[in-house]
């Protein structure tokens, strides 16, 4: 049986269109390869956001490292020769990573999560579609990962200017998640 992907009523086989609100009930070709060539860019695109959010978290671990590094050197270094202004820049070095460590923190978050809705948008759009159109992660990446926000602007381009094809999709989707659980 097939279930109408607007209102999910039952329908016959050859019906066309649904009985119940009208929507017609197949895609043709044409547009099932439309979908599936929006899908593939958006997730390319988010591949490399993804692949940014990664390079960030490991640049500013590197960083946090070597600052971490530097400051126990001048700490060590400035006890062992009795200097202050050495003791004292060492702990200033200290700081720096705890300035950097909450962009380290989200990097890997957002790369992780990135991951997630990657894998998920072949079967659910819905929650790939509002995150990439929320004007939200273009404040959030503008704030931690200046390069992540060229794909998230793009990604938030792309939603916004395909916003009826993404919900074809999406309601597609819940047609075929409705079906499988019958």
């Amino acid at each position: 049986m097939k279930y109408c992907a607007q209102c999910g009523t039952e329908l016959d086989e050859n019906t066309r269109f649904c009985s119940s609100c009208g929507a017609p009930v197949t895609i043709c070709e044409e547009d099932r390869a439309r979908h599936k060539q929006l899908l593939d860019k958006m997730y390319r695109m988010l591949k490399y956001e993804r692949r940014c959010w990664l390079i960030f978290g490991i640049v500013f671990s590197v960083l946090c490292l070597f600052y971490f590094v530097a400051a126990s050197l001048f700490i060590a270094l400035g006890i062992i020769a009795e200097e202050i202004p050495a003791a004292i820049a060492g702990t200033v070095y200290f700081l720096i990573p705890l300035i950097y460590a909450p962009i380290v923190v989200v990097s890997f978050v957002m790369c992780k999560k990135t991951a997630r809705y990657q894998d998920e948008m072949y079967f659910n759009i819905g929650p790939t579609v509002k995150r990439c159109g929320s004007v939200g992660m273009i404040v959030f990446a503008y704030l931690f990962n200046s390069i992540a926000l060229i794909f998230i602007i793009i990604n938030f381009v792309y939603t916004k200017t395909n916003k009826a094809d993404l919900q074809a999709i999406e309601r597609e989707q819940l047609a075929q998640r409705q079906t499988a659980s019958f």
